[in-house]
């Protein structure tokens, strides 16, 4: 994996928006457990590991795969 930037994650509930997080990895993981998670959704619809976000390198700005979702 290359360099990362960060970029900036909106996160909405019910159409507001209830939080703003900063990542800075190239990878990260999406879950309601803090331990194993870098952004953390208290749901109980999210699993502890519930999905992962990967950087990658587009034409003029970034993508964003989801590579994994329990």
């Amino acid at each position: 994996m290359g360099a990362s930037t960060a970029w900036e994650v909106l996160v909405y509930r019910a159409g507001a928006l209830v939080a703003t997080e900063v990542l800075t990895q190239a990878e990260t993981i999406i879950g309601r457990f803090p331990k194993s998670a870098k952004l953390v959704l208290a749901s109980g619809g999210v699993s502890r590991r519930h999905a992962v976000l990967r950087q990658q390198p587009a034409q003029g700005g970034h993508r964003f795969a989801l590579l994994q979702h329990d």
